[in-house]
């Protein structure tokens, strides 16, 4: 604790004596806020079937708002990482891992500007003395504007060891309902594949994940260019009908060739 003083008037006004009276002030350490961040609703590896994860009023995952407030699974969402396996958004608080994965992932950001690199060739090996310069992936980062790279974490494929020692490729589809068990997608040479649910991590080769980066494709071009304009004459006959009647006289044209119609 420590002590400040602060000044008292006393009673016989501004020109009268005046008394220090020590005060006790509690010092609180304070937590300092991460910066924020662009994080991922991610229902990639979680697979649930609800519509996104329900907001926390505190960092307990029985603390729930209400049954109508989540974060809409695929949506990116900008948030303050707490360190300790939450993520703030405004006053509540969402979950970084669910059932041991993950469903918040963060979306790393590339600044345009300078910055001191080792060029190091101490992991590769390679014969060469040198590295040449290759150009900007793209325009973005030459103008000075961030990217964002969205990514999913995959398994990487493995081997079922089964009992009698046997090892047949497979894929780890996502953890199981056990503890370190696994739900895996095995894929013989000889026959058809099939699923096996719970599956201890000891009776794998490896469990591991690598991240792979989502490509976003451009949207094609539509244009006019290269159609042909049809030849009305060809496609179809024109016809009179006059009516002796009334004297009146009625066109009509008859298509050669009925287009054909789609049912979406």
């Amino acid at each position: 604790a420590l002590c400040c003083g602060q000044l008292v008037v006393g009673i016989e006004g501004p020109g009268g004596p005046v008394s220090l009276v020590q005060s006790t002030v509690r010092v609180h350490e304070l937590e300092a806020d991460s910066p924020a961040g662009q994080y991922l609703v991610d229902n990639s590896q979680l697979q649930h079937s609800g519509p996104g994860i329900l907001f926390r009023r505190s960092k307990d995952l029985k603390d729930v708002v209400s049954w109508g407030e989540y974060a809409k699974w695929g949506t990116t969402i900008e948030g303050q990482d707490s360190g300790d396996g939450w993520v703030r958004y405004g006053g509540y608080f969402l979950p970084v891992e669910i059932h041991g994965v993950r469903v918040m992932t963060p979306q790393f950001e590339e600044a345009a500007g300078e910055a001191e690199v080792v060029v190091s060739n101490q992991s590769a090996a390679n014969a060469s003395r040198a590295m040449s310069f290759r150009k900007l992936l793209g325009s973005a980062k030459a103008a000075g504007k961030r990217t964002f790279h969205r990514f999913v974490y995959k398994w990487v494929p493995t081997e079922y060891v089964a009992a009698d020692g046997g090892a047949q490729p497979c894929e780890i589809v996502g953890p199981g309902s056990k503890p370190d068990t696994y739900n895996i997608y095995v894929k013989p040479k000889s026959f058809s594949p099939y699923n096996v649910t719970n599956v201890p991590k000891a009776s794998l080769r490896k469990v591991e994940k690598v991240k792979q980066f989502i490509a976003t494709p451009k949207a094609p071009k539509i244009g006019t260019k290269g159609l042909k304009e049809v030849d009305d004459s060809k496609s179809s006959i024109k016809l009179s009908v006059s009516y002796s009647n009334d004297n009146t006289v009625m066109d009509l044209k008859i298509m050669k060739e009925a287009p054909m119609r789609t049912i979406m």
